[in-house]
């Protein structure tokens, strides 16, 4: 895989004085295997269930010196490079966000951890270091999209209306959300999200006491408040099909609905008991096969 730069761990590559060049192997895409039943004499045709990856997203790199910065002559890099390199590399143990530079963009995050890291070696002499992205997923993401809708009480609705390009059409995206109430407001204070695309499915959410903003990861299923602290579920969310804005759900072994986009456009609108939301945020990221290019 080749691009101009990376940023991985927090660091860029050209902060080490290295470059992405052509690893020179062939660059496969992750296979579908189909999900199906087995053929006997009584059905020649087998029931169909869908599909599934059979892997996931694997990313092969070189990585040398610039040889504009250090000449042809000084390519070779020492003990304390390859120490250093291999430590930054190395050192997350979870899926981190790999980032993709290409002509001066910021373009695919990828996220997942470096493995099988090996020299490259000329005359036994360290040049390079080959690495592989072993990904926590089938296909890489777009730079995080923000929306944020300012609350207006005085208005007949607050809504904001959100198109998702994303390269799986039959798949929801799960958002983060943030909200805020206004300033010297905290607690008791419900608010509730309905997305109109998702046959008006709607999460009721309520401030516990002294709470002025909460977060919630919808892919997660987590919520914290402004200070990372985690929160109960059951002391901000209302469980599916009690919420009492909404008459379209039915109880669904008193589970929760977490607010998801599907693809294309989504009508998501906001309504409040006290009236005192400052803002609601929507954070997302669209699906991206670019199978390493």
């Amino acid at each position: 895989m080749i691009g101009v730069d990376f940023i991985f761990n927090n660091q860029m590559l050209s902060e080490y004085g290295m470059q992405m060049l052509d690893p020179e192997n062939e660059q496969t895409w992750v296979n579908r295997e189909i999900d199906k039943s087995e053929i006997t004499s009584v059905r020649p045709r087998p029931n169909h269930y869908g599909t599934h990856y059979a892997d996931t997203e694997k990313l092969d790199f070189l990585i040398m010196r610039d040889d504009e910065k250090y000449g042809i002559e000084n390519m070779e890099l020492s003990r304390y490079d390859i120490n250093k390199i291999r430590t930054w590399l190395e050192s997350p143990k979870y899926p981190t966000a790999f980032e993709l530079i290409d002509d001066d963009e910021r373009k695919v995050i990828y996220y997942g951890i470096v493995t099988d890291v090996h020299p490259f070696l000329v005359a036994t002499r360290c040049y390079g270091i080959y690495f592989t992205l072993t990904c926590d997923s089938p296909y890489g993401y777009s730079q995080p999209i923000k929306n944020t809708l300012s609350y207006d009480s005085t208005a007949d609705v607050n809504a904001m209306r959100l198109h998702v390009h994303s390269a799986e059409e039959n798949e929801y995206i799960y958002p983060k959300i943030t909200f805020e109430l206004a300033r010297g407001y905290y607690g008791a204070e419900t608010v509730t999200v309905t997305n109109s695309n998702d046959g008006f499915k709607c999460m009721e959410v309520s401030f516990p006491y002294n709470a002025r903003k909460i977060i919630i990861d919808c892919q997660k299923k987590l919520i914290t408040d402004g200070s990372g602290n985690l929160l109960p579920l059951e002391s901000v969310l209302t469980p599916e099909g009690t919420a009492t804005s909404s008459p379209y759900l039915s109880m669904e072994n008193n589970s929760y609905y977490w607010l998801r986009l599907k693809p294309h456009e989504n009508n998501i609108s906001f309504t409040t008991d006290n009236d005192m939301l400052n803002y609601a945020t929507i954070e997302y990221q669209e699906i991206i096969k670019a199978g390493g290019f």
